[in-house]
């Protein structure tokens, strides 16, 4: 947890934001660990930090998506639709006094994740890519990962899930490549296996 802490204090101080982050990255640690994420935790952003760290030297403001990505999640209730957007609110406010080209970046790559749509700004494909960068991950990984969302979707009742979240699937496989930067590439194959045997799980009698 220190060590989350001191990293968010870098990347808001790389990015030029003034003030103390103390009081923001504290808010941010509450609402990562609410009791009815499973999935949308602590524990996804230090991955995606993993992820982020040796990319650094190929983003033009390394230091602006690293704060788009905590912040991404911020505001996480699976039964609205509108979390990206509260999300992209709260970083415009805790973000005020930041350069402007920060605070841009910063929203415009959390309203980006509702969608994961091809995005023409290099360094908000990477932060979509390490948000789904689980998706190309070992079978046993990406089976966790689709475990803790259903758990977070637990009021929902079976087959409404299993509709949904096929339909969720068959976006990736259907519409686009899941990842669209370089350095994801490699994980395509993978990706799409999973989806293709986890919809066929969903959709099967």
């Amino acid at each position: 947890m220190t060590d989350l802490r001191a990293r968010f204090a870098s990347a808001w101080r790389g990015a030029g934001v003034p003030g103390d982050p103390t009081p923001v990255v504290e808010a941010l640690l509450r609402a990562y660990a609410e009791p009815h994420r499973a999935w949308h935790t602590l524990d996804h952003i230090a991955d995606g930090l993993a992820e982020l760290a040796p990319l650094r030297p190929h983003l033009a403001r390394p230091d602006a998506v690293a704060l788009a990505w905590w912040f991404h999640d911020a505001v996480y209730d699976p039964l609205r639709s509108d979390n990206e957007a509260q999300s992209a609110v709260w970083a415009a406010r805790a973000l005020v006094g930041a350069p402007e080209g920060v605070r841009a970046l910063v929203t415009t790559a959390i309203g980006a994740t509702a969608s994961h749509a091809a995005h023409a700004d290099p360094d908000v494909q990477v932060m979509l890519d390490v948000d789904l960068a689980v998706l190309g991950a070992a079978p046993a990984a990406y089976d966790r990962f689709e475990h803790a969302v259903r758990r977070e979707y637990a009021a929902v009742p079976d087959p409404m899930w299993r509709a949904g979240r096929a339909a969720v699937l068959r976006s990736f496989l259907d519409d686009r490549p899941c990842f669209g930067s370089p350095w994801f590439a490699d994980r395509e194959a993978r990706a799409r296996h999973n989806l293709t045997r986890t919809l066929a799980a969903l959709e099967s009698p």
